[in-house]
């Protein structure tokens, strides 16, 4: 490890980190919208009013903020909506598996997994065998309150209803000295006003509040498969493919003399270069057939939503550009920004080469990858017609089948961890049903 790469450390906030994952969220639909954030005020207050230390507070909340970050589809968010949700442990699995990823995040992947589970009696205070955390049942809690709320009629006036749809189900459902907590806290006016506020999302960072994370590289790196994993684990069609334009754009980097914690910090936005695609519906991003113009046209929002949703975390500014400027064009003709020539930097220009390589090159379900010479031609149209930065396309072209080796390599190990997630995925609901 080189002098660079032992001293890189940036500090991350954890309330920015997991806010960047449930804001996706709101811009998928309006019928979704807010759902994860009124589930952490509900339950960071409920916590609060039983007497919860500051840090299981902070937990519950964060948890609640990306409680169906496992929905990986819109029509899957939408279902968990419903009071009586079906096959409700898919999504809390999905959701835990991603998130157990990173180390910081091991607490609240263990809530979100067992958000689902009924009190039973007490029954649900174990499952698999193993103690269920106090803050499962507290978020189980808060967000079946969250989703009895229907939007456009004012939070303050559907208090009795939630009292009458939450009362007869202490004791089986919900624990009764949570739903105890929460009539406490309802009986008070300002809890109703701030779930129909505008500044929620401040009120629960402020719960939320965390230390900041230092991370060196291999923390760094850490986030950045959680990004892609979160990404690529939506659709079997792209499984790898942010593994292979990682690996790609890392060793391009490195050929073209970028510093050695560069070339790491280069990985870690190829991991996250589709990061804005969790805003766009799956439905869309799985469609067999040739996209219609709006179509097109919410696909091309991606590195839009991804320049915005990551803004907050300042100390990933760099990779915010590399992952947000990778559509851009040297002619000033890409997309969102139109962004020209020197205005792109360095990572962005290997960026977007390395996504468009991968791309054409990875085998899909639909069509085999194309081989060297067809690749290579559709690449240097793109320099010709002024898209692509004509060094970097020189440096592939001049070791294709070694870098289409570490893109084989590196996707092999892709798909060998998104078979192990799909595996244990399926095996672990199968045994809740």
């Amino acid at each position: 490890m080189t002098t660079d790469e032992k001293d890189y450390c940036v500090q991350v906030s954890p309330v920015d980190l997991v806010m960047c994952f449930s804001n996706t969220t709101d811009l998928v639909s309006s019928e979704v919208a807010n759902h994860q954030q009124q589930v952490a005020y509900i339950a960071s207050g409920i916590a609060a009013e039983m007497g919860l230390s500051r840090e299981p507070q902070a937990d519950v909340s964060l948890a609640g903020a990306v409680h169906d970050f496992g929905a990986l589809s819109l029509q899957e968010r939408l279902e968990c909506l419903d009071f009586e949700v079906e096959s409700p442990h898919h999504h809390s699995e999905s959701a835990y598996l991603l998130l157990r990823e990173f180390a910081p995040f091991a607490r609240i992947a263990e809530i979100i997994r067992h958000h689902h589970l009924p009190w039973n009696q007490g029954a649900g205070m174990t499952r698999f065998g193993k103690p269920v955390p106090l803050a499962s049942h507290i978020l189980h809690c808060a967000d079946r309150i969250a989703v009895l709320l229907h939007k456009g009629r004012g939070a303050t006036n559907q208090v009795d209803y939630v009292y009458r749809m939450i009362r007869p189900k202490i004791g089986t459902a919900f624990a009764p000295d949570i739903v105890e907590a929460f009539f406490e806290l309802a009986g008070r006016n300002y809890f109703w006003f701030d779930l129909d506020a505008p500044y929620l999302s401040a009120v629960i960072a402020e719960r939320s509040a965390h230390q900041g994370l230092d991370l060196d590289l291999d923390g760094l790196v850490a986030i950045g498969r959680l990004f892609g994993h979160a990404i690529d684990f939506r659709s079997r069609y792209t499984a790898v493919h942010s593994s292979g334009t990682a690996a790609v754009a890392e060793w391009l980097a490195a050929r073209m003399g970028m510093a050695p914690a560069a070339c790491r910090m280069m990985s870690v936005a190829g991991h996250m270069h589709d990061f804005g695609k969790l805003a766009i519906s799956r439905e869309i991003l799985d469609k067999p057939g040739r996209l219609d113009e709006g179509e097109m046209n919410e696909v091309k929002k991606h590195p839009y939503y991804a320049h915005r949703l990551l803004d907050p975390l300042k100390s990933l500014r760099t990779i915010n550009e590399w992952v947000s400027f990778h559509h851009e064009r040297l002619d000033g003709k890409g997309y969102p920004f139109g962004l020209r020539g020197n205005d792109i930097p360095l990572g962005a220009r290997i960026m977007a080469v390395g996504d468009i390589f991968t791309a054409l090159t990875e085998d899909r379900p639909y069509r085999a990858g194309m081989g060297a010479e067809q690749a290579l031609r559709i690449l240097e149209e793109n320099v010709d017609e002024g898209a692509l930065d004509a060094d970097v396309v020189a440096i592939l072209r001049g070791s294709f089948d070694e870098v289409d080796e570490v893109r084989r390599t590196a996707q092999r190990e892709g798909f060998g961890e998104y078979e192990e997630f799909t595996t244990f995925l399926a095996a672990t609901v199968a045994s809740t049903q």
